[in-house]
This record gives structure tokens, sequence and C-alpha cells, in this order.
């Protein structure tokens, strides 16, 4: 193991940081499988964290014609933290 990552590895469970203030987010391709498995878990638990503002929002952008009627109201329905 290179050196950083041992100085790294002890602060993995710490907590630091302080929230963001007011935000927007916007994700191209919000209905597709990398927010669906990645952005919006890591995003859920930022929230969890408070390390995000109470002004904080989320744009997701869906190309027509992408995706399956029900994957795009799965993910509207997750992205309801």
């Amino acid at each position: 193991m290179t050196t950083a990552a041992l100085l790294n590895r002890g602060s993995e469970n710490e907590q630091s940081g302080k929230p963001t203030g007011p935000c927007v987010m916007v994700l191209f391709g919000g209905a597709g499988d990398l927010s669906k498995r990645k952005l919006v878990p890591a995003l859920f638990n930022l929230v969890k964290a408070k390390l995000l503002s109470d002004n904080f929002a989320i744009i997701g952008e869906i190309r027509p014609g992408s995706g399956s009627r029900s994957g795009s109201t799965t993910n509207a329905e997750t992205s309801r933290i």
C-alpha cells in the first residue's frame, strides 16, 4: 500500500466537512443506470449525513425515447428523498 493510501485509510469512516450552500445539480441521463446505481444513493448518503443544504435541487434530463416509462417513474420516485 502506498503512503497516501495508508494515511487515508484511517479517515474512511470519519465525517468531515460542512453542509453546502444553495445548489442545483443537473443530471444528464437522469433515468440511466449510473444515476440509479451510483448517483442517487450517493446523494442520499449526503442528505443522511446532513452535508447538503435544504436549498439543494436536482434537475434530471431524460432524452425522449430513451428508457422505458416505468424506469422513469421508478427513478422519479427514488429521487424524492
